[in-house]
C-alpha cells in the first residue's frame, strides 16, 4: 500500500501525457507541442526511476544502483530548459525574451556546476531545484501579467496555457519553501518531513490534473 501511495502521482501524469498527444497531431501551437514533449520525457524518467528503485536496488555492490537520484538530477537541465522554451514562445515582450535566454544559460551553468562539484549526482540537488522553481514562478507570473494586459478578450477557462501556468505556479510555489526547509526538517523533525512529503505528492497530482484540463480545452490558434 505504501508503494501505491508513493507512486499515485503516476496516474494523473500518464493521463495528461495521453491527452497531450493530441497537440502533436492536431496542429496546436509549437509551445503546446513542446510542453507535450516535456510531459512525455518526465513520464519516462519517472517510470525509469520507479523501475530502478524497486528492481535494481538489489545490486548493492554497484555504486549506481544505491539510489535513483542520479536519474532525476541528470534530467533537471533538459527538463527546465523545456519549460523555458515553452514560455519563450508564449511570452512576446522582447525584453522578457532576452531575459529568458539569459536565465536559461545561467540556470544550465549553475545546475551543471552543482551537479558535478557541489551537491553531486547522488544527492538531492536542492539548490538547482530551488532555482528551477524560482524560474518557473517568474515565467508563470510574467504570463499572467501579459494576459492581464492583453487587449483582446480571452475566456480563461478555455485557454490551455492558463491551466498549464496555474498548475506550474501552484506546484512550484509550494515546492520552493519545502525545498528550502528540507534539510532542516530531515535533521530535526522527520515526522513532519514525511507529512510534507505526502502533501508534495498531492501537489503533483493537482499539477498534472490541471495539465490534463489544459489539453482537454479547445484547439487553440497557432500563435506561439
Amino acid at each position: 500500500m505504501h508503494r501505491v501511495i508513493q507512486n499515485i502521482y503516476m496516474l494523473p501524469l500518464f493521463t495528461c501525457v495521453l491527452f497531450s498527444l493530441r497537440s502533436l497531431w492536431q496542429k496546436w501551437a509549437a509551445s503546446y507541442k513542446t510542453f507535450s514533449i516535456l510531459l512525455i520525457c518526465v513520464f519516462l524518467v519517472e517510470l525509469m526511476a520507479i523501475l530502478w528503485k524497486y528492481y535494481f536496488f538489489t545490486f548493492r555492490n554497484w555504486p549506481w544502483t544505491r539510489s535513483n537520484l542520479w536519474l532525476y538530477n541528470s534530467f533537471l537541465i533538459p527538463q527546465y530548459l523545456l519549460y523555458i522554451a515553452v514560455y519563450y514562445r508564449v511570452l512576446h515582450t522582447v525584453t522578457i525574451r532576452r531575459w529568458i535566454i539569459r536565465i536559461g544559460i545561467a540556470y544550465s551553468l549553475f545546475a551543471l556546476v552543482n551537479l558535478l562539484f557541489i551537491q553531486h549526482i547522488h544527492a538531492v540537488n536542492s539548490f538547482t531545484l530551488a532555482m528551477a522553481d524560482s524560474i518557473v514562478l517568474f515565467l508563470t507570473i510574467a504570463y499572467f501579467e501579459q494576459l492581464r494586459n492583453q487587449k483582446e478578450i480571452v475566456r480563461l477557462t478555455k485557454e490551455p496555457m492558463v491551466w498549464i501556468s496555474l498548475g506550474a505556479f501552484i506546484y512550484h510555489g509550494a515546492n520552493l519553501p519545502f525545498l528550502l526547509g528540507l534539510n532542516f526538517l530531515i535533521s530535526n523533525n522527520m515526522s513532519l518531513a514525511l507529512a510534507l512529503f505526502y502533501i508534495y505528492l498531492a501537489l503533483n497530482c493537482i499539477m498534472y490534473s490541471l495539465y490534463t484540463i489544459a489539453f482537454l480545452c479547445r484547439h487553440p490558434p497557432q500563435k506561439s
